[in-house]
């Protein structure tokens, strides 16, 4: 890779770029976008809409994860506002994510694939599997809505490639904890991976797209990687058996069975738990301390800038100054 396709800002953009991260934000809203979107070479991670702390200002962030097999140029996409009850979005705000609009945001590589990098140096383009747009801020306006949603646009490959997308991301996941007490015995029964329930445990019907795939432990993988990287289930094992059918014609089974735990209710396993107003909170304030630590690091580094200059005046005033003692005494 030669050293054209790395990352580099003029002076203006860096101070743009600090001005930025420098800013206190307090989070307004957290969107929890779990679900696999389909047909869609991008994957959302994370949403916030947050407020400047200082202007009072809107502004909407995203993270998203590049699960295609080619590096990503320019990501487009819109926010969609609604008024009350309205089907009619009443503003649409267009966003380019890219590097010449300094809109990567915070980037980062999963940690597996951190390991692996040699090369600190960020390329102009996003990698596959890496993770961007976070702290990068879309501008909010001040008048009135009651719902916000995102569309993804289009995406611009490294080589020249523009993929239309045209999706109107929505959450339409499927929990375990939503099935009822008999399915989720019988996935007891069924289950080979019951090791891994006590630290990646199974609370997601998987799903299958065409770019990436969602493991039942939350994880959202490449569509080439038959097992999950984080809990190390089998993609199409979790496919054929964490369904609603499969489930139902288990507890069939065990009935026929006469199976006395399936009427047993202390036998059955407590999944994943609803989220409380108290955990929500909580993932809201987290990332307030994440954009906190960022503005304060923009803050040390400019502060130690603006120190090296008196440094090397006062190290080279030193020297003078013992040159002069010793040619005068």
């Amino acid at each position: 890779m030669d050293d054209n396709t790395f990352v580099s800002y003029t002076r203006e953009q860096k101070k743009q770029m600090r001005a930025d991260r420098k800013r206190i934000f307090h989070v307004v809203e957290h969107f929890d976008f779990i679900s696999v979107i389909d047909d869609s070479p991008v994957q959302l991670t994370d949403g916030y809409v947050i407020s400047d702390v200082e202007t009072h200002a809107l502004f909407a962030s995203f993270e998203f994860q590049n699960l295609s097999q080619k590096e990503i140029s320019r990501l487009h996409i819109r926010l969609l506002l609604y008024k009350d009850l309205e089907n009619v979005p009443y503003i649409k705000i267009p966003f380019t994510y890219s590097h010449r609009n300094l809109s990567w945001g915070i980037r980062r590589m999963p940690q597996d694939e951190q390991k692996k990098l040699k090369k600190k140096r960020e390329p102009v383009n996003i990698r596959v599997m890496e993770y961007f747009g976070n702290a990068a801020f879309i501008k909010m306006p001040e008048s009135y809505f009651k719902k916000i949603k995102l569309e993804l646009m289009a995406v611009e490959y490294a080589g020249g490639e523009v993929e239309q997308l045209g999706i109107i991301v929505s959450n339409n996941v499927k929990r375990v904890r939503d099935m009822g007490d008999e399915e989720i015995y019988a996935y007891t029964k069924l289950n080979i991976y019951s090791e891994a329930e006590q630290y990646y445990p199974a609370n997601y019907v998987p799903q299958v797209a065409e770019h990436a795939w969602l493991c039942c432990c939350g994880s959202k993988n490449l569509i080439s990687n038959e097992i999950c990287p984080r809990c190390g289930r089998d993609r199409e094992w979790q496919v054929v058996h964490i369904n609603e059918e499969a489930l139902t014609e288990e507890v069939a089974a065990l009935k026929c069975e006469s199976d006395k735990q399936l009427f047993d209710r202390t036998h059955f396993k407590a999944y994943e738990k609803e989220l409380t107003n108290e955990e929500k909170q909580q993932k809201m304030r987290e990332y307030e301390k994440v954009l906190q630590r960022v503005a304060e690091d923009e803050r040390r580094s400019e502060h130690l800038k603006k120190m090296i200059l008196p440094k090397i005046l006062l190290f080279f005033g030193a020297i003078l100054l013992i040159i002069y003692i010793i040619d005068n005494f």
